[in-house]
């Protein structure tokens, strides 16, 4: 009984499933979703916004009825979004928003500040 080419066939085998199991573990690793281009936030509702873009950075406030163009740097993959109160000091939360690859895309918080509530498009 020749064992040498039972275990060139075993040995290549687990070879193959070896690679294979790196391959998927690197695709898991790399991020979902790195944006590049532009986000518009757009304060639609009853209240002013403030975002926040962590990976790069950048934050600002919004006034109601208007947006806001924000460049996006290579790897920033989402955006946090907060309203403010009309009548007492402070903020809440709103959402956050994963901008598309490639190009840009529209943050719109809307509803009031009982109700808020965030959609993209």
């Amino acid at each position: 009984m020749n064992l040498a080419p039972r275990m060139k066939r075993a040995a290549a085998a687990a070879g193959a499933t070896a690679v294979a199991a790196a391959g998927m573990v690197m695709g898991v690793a790399a991020p979902a979703s790195a944006a590049t281009g532009t986000s518009t936030i757009c304060a639609s509702g009853n209240y002013r916004v403030h975002f926040e873009f962590p990976q790069q950075g950048t934050s600002g406030d919004v006034s109601r009825g208007v947006c806001q163009i924000v460049p996006l740097e290579s790897g920033t993959s989402y955006v946090k979004i907060w309203g403010y109160w009309n009548t007492n000091p402070g903020m809440f939360y709103v959402g956050t928003g994963h901008p598309q690859n490639p190009g840009s895309t529209t943050f719109y918080a809307g509803g009031t500040t009982t109700s808020p509530f965030l959609t993209f498009g």
